[in-house]
Formats: structure tokens, sequence, C-alpha cells
């Protein structure tokens, strides 16, 4: 049969011109009109292409009454087919197994005048469940399906003593004979089909008491709080180990505290994790540090000299130096990124400036430096940058050690360029 969806592409008659060439055809019944359609009706014409196969689909809404009306017979009322049961029993004595086949059948063979060859669109209301019911051949689809009320179906479902949602699966698939197998009204998928009617969570459905997170009366954050700092747990870490039964010593979690606060809690009182445990530890995007200049002036008090000392005095490896205050961070180079940090010789006050803040000599100037000082080769300046070459003096802060990345992109040439090996050969010669 032609689809909904190809019939809207062709241009078919006016729905009058239409009826008025198939009532010339005098044809009596649904099933002449498949067989016509079919080409399996001799002596009438063949049918033209711009008449549809199926006008109840094309014409609804535009003068499509019923079959009767298009043949030009009777009204097709409900008292002309026969009734739902007695046409279903003689679609099951036909002993078919798809729809593809009870198609072939009326097109090859015809039906009587009184079975439709359309059955869902003439039963629809009248007990219509779908062609597995119809042929006899399996269960009624899913969604055509009645279903024990609620807490019928509850209470088999807790009969089972099943207790979890992964046992219900293998039941709903014959994977658990000694619990028998799924009653054609009781839904392999309950929360779908009672979602509006009392599902609560497979806990409820299977009566072991579990209940879903989102469904769970939890304490009110203060009293949960007190509860999670009774504990003495140090980290997030140690309380998710606590949750999960794989912290001893400490007990089951109550019902009524939730495993994940952070969310529950999150419009209701949550601060950070260190206020939950009671450890005062505050999360670094939460915390509230002195403004730059005077963290500052704090580490500069400290006489350290370097990254890595820092480093081991805000780990507490430097008792000497005392702890690290709580409004003074870490990490200020990320901390200060925006409110005026510069550089680590900067914030501990010895004037050692970072290789990329340093302000140098232009490239002209630092060559014409650098060629003053008449060295031969790139291990010559090396040994001078470092201090080797007393004779020389020392390198000027705004001269650079590695000038081939500084001057890269403003004259650098190499070397012998830049200590002038070129010229003092020149020269000699």
């Amino acid at each position: 049969m032609t689809t909904t969806g190809t019939a809207e592409k062709k241009k078919w008659r006016v729905f009058k011109s239409a009826r008025t060439f198939v009532r010339s055809l005098l044809l009596r019944s649904e099933t002449t009109w498949v067989r016509y359609c079919a080409g399996k009706l001799k002596g009438r014409p063949r049918k033209p292409d711009d008449i549809p196969r199926n006008p109840w689909f094309v014409y609804r809404g535009r003068g499509w009454k019923d079959i009767g009306d298009w043949l030009g017979g009777p009204p097709a009322r409900s008292s002309h087919w026969r009734p739902f049961d007695q046409a279903r029993a003689y679609a099951r004595s036909l002993d078919l197994t798809a729809t593809h086949e009870w198609v072939s059948f009326y097109r090859n063979h015809g039906l009587p005048d009184d079975i439709p060859a359309g059955p869902a669109y003439v039963y629809r209301d009248m007990g219509w469940s779908g062609m597995r019911d119809w042929l006899g051949t399996g269960p009624v689809a899913r969604w055509l399906r009645k279903y024990r009320s609620f807490h019928e179906a509850r209470l088999f479902a807790r009969s089972l003593g099943l207790s979890s949602v992964k046992e219900w699966g293998k039941f709903c698939k014959g994977m658990l004979p000694d619990k028998g197998v799924l009653p054609a009204d009781i839904p392999a998928y309950p929360h779908i089909a009672y979602r509006a009617s009392g599902w609560r969570g497979v806990g409820d459905w299977l009566g072991t008491g579990n209940i879903a997170p989102w469904l769970r009366k939890f304490r009110p954050f203060e009293e949960a709080r007190a509860f999670a700092r009774s504990l003495e747990l140090r980290t997030m870490k140690e309380w998710t180990a606590y949750c999960t039964r794989r912290l001893c010593g400490k007990g089951v979690r109550p019902a009524d505290i939730p495993s994940n606060p952070n969310l529950f809690y999150r419009k209701s009182g949550w601060h950070c994790w260190g206020d939950w445990l009671g450890t005062g530890t505050v999360a670094f995007g939460r915390r509230q540090y002195r403004p730059f200049d005077e963290a500052r002036t704090f580490a500069c008090s400290l006489k350290l000299r370097s990254l890595r000392e820092w480093n081991k005095y805000s780990a507490g490896h430097m008792p000497e130096k005392g702890s690290r205050p709580a409004d003074i961070p870490s990490q200020p180079d990320r901390t200060y990124r925006a409110s005026g940090w510069r550089s680590w010789g900067d914030w501990l006050g010895t004037s050692t400036v970072a290789p990329q803040c340093r302000q140098y000599q232009s490239f002209r100037k630092a060559r014409a430096f650098a060629r003053s000082l008449h060295l031969a080769s790139e291990k010559e300046w090396m040994l001078f940058c470092k201090g080797m070459m007393p004779d020389k003096g020392t390198l000027p802060a705004d001269i650079p050690a590695s000038p081939t990345g500084t001057y890269r992109a403003s004259g650098w040439k190499g070397y012998q360029d830049f200590l002038g090996v070129e010229d003092s050969r020149r020269r000699r010669q």
C-alpha cells in the first residue's frame, strides 16, 4: 500500500472527482477495492495513477467519510462488519504469522465482505490490540497492553523476594526459572507503565526499603554537618571511603545523611568540604587573601632566596620561618596574576627578575657590548656569562645570557655576527 508520506508527494485528483470515478466501478466492499488496486479484479479498467490506494489517508479532512461512501454503497456502519471477537477468530483461523502475510492474503484471495482489510481502522475503539493479537501470533504490543493496577502489580513484584533492579531484569528475561515467568499483565518496565500512577522507585517496587536518592528525606543541613564533623574525618577522600564502607571504625552512614552533600545541600548551606568536615580548610576558589602589596611585604619579610625555598616554606618544611598564614596563597603567581604579580624576585624581594619579565638592551646595543669583549666563540661567551672570565667583567642585567631567543626576531644572525668574530679575523689579516 502507498504510505502517507508518499501520498503527500503525489498530485491526486480532488476528492469528488476521484469518488465519482470509483463509484463508476460498482465495487461492493473494501476487499474488492483492495483487489482492484492490486490488479486482481478482472473486467475493470486499470486504476489511474492519480487515484490513491489508501483514500482514507489522502482525503482525510478533505471529504472522506467511510469506504461505503467512497464506493457508492451503504454507509460502513459498525453493523456492516462482524463483531470484533468473531472477526478476530476468522483472522486467527488463517494461520498467518505477520502483517505482510495478512496483506498478501487479502490481496490474492480476498476477504468476506464483513471482514475489513484494515481492521486497525475499523476496530480501533472496539477491542483492537495490534496485529499480533489479531492473528494470534504472540503478545500484544507493549503500548496496547492492559496491566494490573499499580498496587496489585507491586504486591506480585514484592512476593518474588528480589533484592535489586538487576535481579528484576533477570526475572523478566526468564533467567530465574525458580521464580516463574513474568505474567503478561505485569510490565517489565514498571517505571514507565506506572510513572504517573504510584511509582516511587525500585526499592518500593521490590519491597527492599531502598529509596531512590531523589525521593529520600535527609536531615537539615546544620544537623547533617554536625554529624559529619563528629566523625573527625580530614579530607573528601576519607568521606568517600566512609560512605562506601571502606573506612573501618566509623560505623555505617545513616540513611538520612547524603553521600554527596555538596550536591544535595548546594542551595541550602553548603560552603566547602573543609566547612562540612570541620577542618577549617577552604577551597582555593573560595579563600580570601590579603591584597597583593600586603602579601608581598609579608613574603619579603621571610628573607627567602628562591622559588624552591618558598615552596618548602609553603609546605611547612621550614618550621623556623613559622607556618604560612591562611590568607597568604601558596601560589601567588596565580592568585595575583592580574593584580600586581611581576616575578618571584619581586615577590621575595631578591630583585631577581624572571627572564620573561626582564627589560633588555636593543639588539644593536647588546651586540656592540658583546663585540667589545673580543670573544672568539659561543663557548667563551658562555664562560663569560657564568663569571668564569673575571678579566672581562660581569654580564650586565640588561644583556641576555641567551641572546638567541631574545633577539630571534630582531636581528639575530648567529654568534659569529653577535661576537664580531669575522670582523676580528679581518683585522688580524
